[in-house]
């Protein structure tokens, strides 16, 4: 394969899953799975770019210099010219080292990946560094806008925008992978995962969007079982059942979100999937519509008082909409 077209197939997105409104807890689900058209060249990525891990699964990083999912770190390089010994991420930020000395937070400005993908080059750069806000004292999550260098003397975003907002901001999980089938996380050491806002491994961690379930405080289980709420995959195979921008107010067994508010319900949630199912759903879908590749479709809910007690009982979310 042609460098030409390896920038092609990978400045196409990083992006995994859709974001939410802050304000009005707007959780949404990860995207359809479609082509994303790569704005360099006017074209498309490949099908298997999917919402789980984005175009050609570029989003784990392996940091010790191993070939991970066909992508290699050949070396990570500070503003400067400072070349690091070695990078990796903790509990939301980039961290890197040469000789004695660590660095982090904005010294990764202007920082560049030079990676080798489908053996062929191409870099990766931090345009952009912003800290947790200051208005959320318990937030450890750093952003980072990255972007493909198309090699031509420019660049252009890695991630898809968030919406409301446009935000192309990306934060970074350590230790973390997501497998692209069924949307499972979990844990594989000396790996960076990128995780854009627009996606659902990006958006579900970060506590301004709403939401705040941060997978090294509730563990890779948990955390899928938060991707799979957001995402509307009732039935725990990585199947979405919504569509961008659907608002919903939840429940949590992490005291996390703001409660369901009025409304109906649209499920509660185990760890493997929905425990029950409301009638009418997100996107328009009712409670008919929906299949499952096991077979079986969990049961419907009953009222409130049944959706609540379910809740209580056994499970670890609860879904409304208004």
């Amino acid at each position: 394969m042609t460098t030409h077209s390896i920038r092609t197939l990978l400045a196409a997105t990083l992006a995994l899953l859709p974001a939410c409104d802050p304000d009005d807890l707007d959780h949404t689900a990860w995207d359809e799975v479609e082509f994303r058209c790569n704005p360099l060249f006017s074209t498309c990525a490949p099908t298997n770019n999917t919402p789980f891990t984005g175009a050609l699964n570029l989003s784990p990083l392996d940091t010790t210099g191993a070939t991970f999912e066909n992508i290699r770190v050949d070396q990570v390089e500070l503003a400067g010219g400072l070349v690091l010994d070695e990078f990796w991420a903790f509990e939301g930020q980039l961290f890197g080292r040469k000789g004695t000395l660590i660095y982090s937070g904005t010294a990764f400005l202007n920082a560049r990946f030079s990676l080798t993908a489908w053996g062929d080059p191409i870099s990766l750069l931090i345009a952009g560094v912003t800290p947790p806000p200051p208005a959320m004292p318990g937030e450890s999550f750093w952003l980072y806008m990255f972007e493909w260098d198309d090699g031509l003397g420019g660049t252009t975003p890695a991630c898809l925008p968030t919406e409301p907002g446009g935000d192309l901001r990306a934060l970074v999980h350590d230790d973390l992978v997501i497998d692209g089938a069924t949307g499972v996380a979990s844990t594989r050491p000396d790996t960076v995962y990128i995780a854009c806002l627009r996606g659902a491994a990006g958006e579900v961690a970060y506590g301004p969007l709403g939401y705040g379930f941060r997978p090294f405080e509730i563990g890779t289980y948990a955390f899928t079982a938060a991707m799979r709420f957001l995402r509307a995959d009732y039935c725990g195979d990585g199947t979405t059942w919504t569509k961008y921008g659907q608002p919903i107010s939840y429940s949590d067994k992490w005291n996390i979100g703001g409660g369901v508010q009025l409304g109906h319900t649209d499920a509660v949630w185990g760890t493997s999937g929905a425990l029950c199912i409301g009638e009418a759903l997100r996107a328009g879908h009712v409670y008919a519509d929906i299949t499952c590749s096991s077979g079986v479709v969990p049961p419907k809910c009953g009222d409130e008082d049944d959706a609540k007690a379910r809740y209580l009982a056994e499970g670890r979310f609860w879904t409304a909409l208004p």
